[in-house]
């Protein structure tokens, strides 16, 4: 239960730190004037939360500099590799952010760098015997909670970033997206293994309340970001309703995902 949640930690921390990269990038794009020194230091402390997080998934933290030494086969390594220098990048950010010598350029390419951090994230779980975490679906749940908290990160941390008509076309789009695809991703659960059948049954039984619990909170916090007015007042309760959502959905994602076992193979 706590590696669950550590992991939850991690994943989630530089989904949002990614997502805010690119939307700071953006930002700057539009207002070459605005200061982003502050924003910078709270991606980093994302950044930060979110490897104390995955050290205390591992069950030799100081084992960790060793994990970096097989990017030719480990998504892991890799993994590890473009979240440090997402860190790293992120850091020289903040630093000439202070001098008044940042580029732009370097913002996108910190987000990308970061993107390519989430994308590891997936490859690692495509490549386990979880059937539900082996679905491309995997990229579309890492990537939408991207945006999501991307979106959060920005309207939270920008001045005058709640009215910002790009944010409400990210997280519409996002999430109908992935509404829209979890009928397909459903229906491979159901011809898969055992296993897959499990992870349905979980995602119905046991965690079918927390799951719907789950959508209602992400479909409402889009709903009031999209209806409502530009109001500044109320991006707390909205990010509240998002980002409650979206960690839910990701614990619900680790613990409804079913390892096949040898009884499982070939059914």
């Amino acid at each position: 239960m706590m590696q669950d949640w550590a992991l939850v930690i991690f994943t989630l921390c530089i989904s949002a730190a990614a997502g805010g990269s690119i939307f700071y990038a953006l930002k700057r794009q539009q207002d070459a004037e605005l200061s982003l020194e502050r924003g910078f230091l709270y991606l980093i402390g994302l950044v930060g939360v979110g490897m104390l997080g995955s050290l205390l998934h591992l069950g030799r933290p100081l084992a960790a500099p060793y994990a970096i030494f097989n990017l030719g086969s480990s998504w892991l390594s890799r993994e590890i590799l473009f979240a440090v220098a997402f860190a790293l990048l992120l850091v020289i950010c903040w630093f000439l952010e202070r001098q008044n010598k940042l580029n732009t350029s370097l913002i996108w390419l910190s987000s990308i760098v970061g993107l390519i951090s989430v994308f590891s994230m997936t490859q690692i779980y495509m490549s386990t015997l979880i059937p539900a975490w082996q679905s491309w679906y995997t990229i579309v749940e890492f990537f939408v909670a991207t945006a999501i908290l991307g979106v959060v990160f920005a309207m939270l941390t920008l001045p005058g970033g709640y009215g910002g008509q790009q944010y409400k076309w990210v997280l519409l789009g996002a999430v109908l997206l992935q509404i829209a695809l979890m009928p397909s991703f459903f229906g491979f659960l159901g011809v898969s293994t055992l296993a897959g059948q499990a992870s349905i049954s979980l995602l119905a039984g046991s965690f079918g309340i927390l799951n719907i619990v789950r959508w209602l909170l992400v479909v409402s916090g889009v709903a009031w970001f999209v209806i409502s007015p530009p109001k500044n007042s109320h991006s707390l309760p909205v990010a509240l309703l998002l980002t409650v959502g979206v960690v839910l959905g990701r614990y619900i994602f680790y613990v409804t995902g079913v390892v096949i076992t040898v009884g499982m193979l070939g059914m």
